[in-house]
């Protein structure tokens, strides 16, 4: 049968401890403050299997100057603008593709990741999604819609 999420995480702990990985992989639980914890990485990972339209977790890793390496599924691959400078899409969406992309980053020094996630946050810029631009988009959204539920200005 299917594991609940509970069993799932025992299972995944007991693995890296049977591979002695626990200096390299760490399980937080829940965590507040995701900004704080995205900037304490060197590389983000959303190898999501699922068609998600847009994935705000890849914005937010950018924001916090981290590359992410993605599946190539859903809209998580148009959210990285220079694959390979920015982040990463991987060739499949398998554990061997995953594995891939992270390798990439592993490869670099501390000064070539510390400049891919430079590059990472410069390319919010690009992608239209700077704080300042959403700010002022939802901005519009609310003045457009303010005091006129369900009939838009015009």
């Amino acid at each position: 049968g299917r594991l609940n999420d509970r069993a799932y995480g025992e299972v995944l702990q007991a693995r890296v401890r049977a591979q002695d990985l626990g200096e390299c992989v760490r399980f937080v639980g829940y965590v507040e403050d995701v900004d704080a914890l995205l900037r304490s990485g060197d590389v983000h990972c959303a190898p999501s299997v699922w068609e998600e339209p847009l994935g705000n977790v890849v914005l937010e890793a950018k924001r916090a100057g981290v590359p992410s390496v993605v599946f190539p599924t859903g809209g998580l691959p148009e959210l990285i603008v220079e694959p390979g400078s920015d982040g990463v899409v991987c060739s499949s969406p398998t554990a061997e593709g995953l594995a891939a992309g992270i390798e990439h980053y592993l490869r670099m020094s501390v000064s070539e990741r510390r400049e891919v996630g430079e590059r990472a946050f410069a390319s919010l810029d690009r992608l239209g999604a700077t704080e300042e631009r959403v700010r002022q988009a939802w901005g519009r959204v609310l003045d457009e819609t303010a005091g006129r539920p369900g009939r838009p200005r015009g």
